[in-house]
């Protein structure tokens, strides 16, 4: 099986990485933990780590030796408010990418993983989470997208039910766990109203 660095190279993360960054320096949780005069810095780190993570070059290793996440992020009070302000981040910045399915649902998986493991400060979740990817049955494109806690999805959503995406009301009208991927991304279709 090809890893995530044999299938989008490192062009893939670079992209990944930067729509990314792109977003930190205005994000009101995010911004403020990182320096102005080092964010070029972190966007070369993550860039640098993801490429060693998913098969890619040691350079990482070589330059800044063994990842050590926790001990790393150990300075910044990291809460469960900032995990998830992190992940929506990096889910925009993947949906931008746009890369292929099975890295795609890879880099979630762990990016959610390594999330909530960072947390160091406050109670972290105890309770899986689940991606929503919700689909606009009409057009077939992607409308919106959210994280949520497990026991929210209890007994599952109607056919019916109504949310607010982006200021507009849709309705749903079926669902469907996104196959080739891990169990934990449904995608919600739905309607305009």
């Amino acid at each position: 099986m090809a890893t995530p660095f044999e299938i989008i190279g490192e062009d893939g993360f670079t992209k990944l990485v930067r729509a990314f960054y792109a977003q930190v320096p205005t994000d009101d949780i995010l911004g403020p933990m990182y320096p102005a005069d080092d964010l070029a810095g972190a966007e070369e780190r993550l860039r640098l780590f993801l490429l060693f993570r998913f098969g890619g070059p040691e350079t990482y290793v070589e330059k800044r030796g063994h990842p050590r996440l926790r001990l790393r992020h150990a300075p910044f009070p990291l809460d469960v408010r900032a995990a998830e302000r992190w992940l929506s981040l990096m889910h925009r910045a993947l949906k931008e990418t746009g890369l292929p399915e099975p890295v795609d649902a890879e880099l979630r998986k762990f990016f959610r993983d390594t999330a909530y493991f960072l947390i160091n400060t406050g109670q972290a979740p105890t309770e899986p989470l689940v991606t929503l990817v919700f689909i606009d049955a009409d057009s077939g494109t992607e409308v919106g997208e959210a994280t949520v806690r497990k026991a929210a999805l209890a007994g599952g959503f109607e056919p019916g039910t109504k949310f607010g995406l982006s200021g507009q009301p849709f309705v749903l009208v079926r669902t469907e766990p996104i196959q080739g991927s891990d169990s934990e991304r449904v995608r919600m279709y739905v309607l305009r109203q």
